[in-house]
């Protein structure tokens, strides 16, 4: 089917084919979209599928963060961010927190990488004049993705190292791990990701175009 103006048109069923894999919703070949100029591409199995940025708006406002809904939360982040003199809220769309480098250090996943960085100049450069900041880096696969590094205060070193289990997987790897899992009908993840289709169906099919996405 071609739009008005000769793009290709897909309707929602479509759509999940796109986002998902090669079964409307099986997830067991997910394919991870991010935000390049406006326009959702995928970046992890490049084959040239581009989402119009006016379709989608941006996806963590459709549904909540894919990161959240996947991995959830540190069950110990209060805990690890306090030991670095830390709050979430210090950080624009944070994600999560370990701690890393034998427990000597705490580092914190944030969503305010690469392009987005233009849009939080300031709290970056007030999480950068925290006593604790050691750096912060894009992850190297998608870089709207960023970790800020903090040493750990001297006081609760002991703590930290006894907590401390391994070294943290980045975002990249969370993913690729749970691509994996996935491609087990039976797994947690491939359950969990059938969820998050559903849910992101319905939020398309919210919208007012009804569901018709140009491509």
């Amino acid at each position: 089917m071609s739009g008005a103006d000769g793009e290709a048109r897909l309707t929602v069923n479509q759509v999940s084919f796109g986002l998902i894999g090669s079964n409307p919703i099986s997830p067991t070949s997910w394919w991870k979209i991010y935000e390049v100029d406006g326009i959702y591409q995928e970046n992890k199995f490049n084959r040239g599928l581009l989402f119009s940025f006016n379709i989608f708006l941006k996806m963590e406002e459709l549904i909540m963060s894919l990161y959240t809904q996947l991995f959830g939360e540190n069950k110990e982040a209060k805990a690890i961010l306090g030991f670095a003199n830390l709050t979430c809220e210090m950080f624009p769309r944070y994600r999560d927190v370990f701690l890393a480098d034998k427990g000597i250090n705490v580092i914190v996943y944030t969503r305010i990488g690469g392009p987005n960085r233009n849009d939080y100049k300031q709290q970056i450069k007030t999480i950068r004049q925290h006593k604790q900041f050691i750096k912060d880096y894009d992850d190297e696969h998608d870089n709207t993705y960023a970790y800020f590094k903090f040493k750990v205060l001297p006081e609760y070193l002991d703590t930290t190292k006894i907590m401390f289990d391994e070294e943290p997987l980045t975002v990249w790897e969370l993913f690729e791990r749970h691509i994996e899992n996935a491609k087990d009908p039976n797994s947690d993840e491939y359950k969990k990701d059938l969820e998050i289709a559903e849910r992101l169906m319905k939020a398309i099919e919210s919208q007012q175009n009804g569901g018709i996405i140009y491509m």
